[in-house]
């Protein structure tokens, strides 16, 4: 990958943070007053979920009673280069689109996580496309060294495990997953600590 293409490494925390508001901003589109009920495919049980409930406050739109209604929590965190609420809304969220694949707020929660870590990972311009942005942060991941303790191998090695967990631009892969997770875990993060210990307690 061109060294254009990898913002945390070459901006100023800055320019990243401003960088990275501007594409979050971009996106942001306010609901009407109207479309605050529940979509029609929302069920009780859904939202009354406490994982679905969580992942709404950490990448829900009007969710969190400490932001405005255009804000989320992970965005917020994006743009002050904070990883662990950005992982946390990942992990969450994906964990959620799992149980409820057709939920509505679930699906739009998680997507507003996903593009949260892929503009602090590829810049303003990462690919529309799960496999090819898999595919750039693949590659990114063998120009690190394994001693390497940096937030972006953390932000490297997260997006592999979770990626790899659920299937996100490529097939799942439960080994892989755990072997991504425990590098990000060595390099310092607790979200990868936590979801690997998750995975290595669970049945296969």
């Amino acid at each position: 990958m061109a060294s254009r293409n990898r913002p945390y490494r070459l901006a100023p925390a800055a320019l990243r943070g401003v960088a990275v508001a501007c594409v979050l901003a971009a996106g942001i589109v306010s609901a009407p007053a109207s479309a605050q009920g529940l979509h029609a495919g929302s069920s009780p049980a859904a939202l009354n979920d406490p994982v679905v409930q969580r992942c709404r406050l950490l990448a829900g739109r009007r969710v969190d009673p400490k932001l405005d209604a255009l804000s989320t929590a992970v965005e917020n965190a994006a743009m002050r280069l904070q990883l662990e609420p950005v992982f946390d809304a990942i992990a969450t969220c994906r964990a959620a689109l799992a149980r409820y694949p057709n939920e509505p707020k679930v699906i739009v929660a998680e997507a507003t996580a996903s593009d949260a870590l892929s503009a602090l990972m590829l810049g303003l311009k990462f690919p529309d496309s799960d496999e090819q942005a898999f595919a750039r942060v693949l590659g990114e991941s063998n120009k690190t060294s394994s001693s390497d303790k940096s937030m972006f191998t953390q932000m490297t090695a997260f997006y592999l495990g979770s990626a790899y967990e659920y299937g996100v631009g490529t097939r799942p892969d439960r080994a892989a997953a755990m072997k991504w997770y425990a590098v990000a875990a060595d390099a310092g993060d607790a979200i990868s600590k936590r979801e690997l210990a998750r995975l290595q307690s669970a049945k296969p």
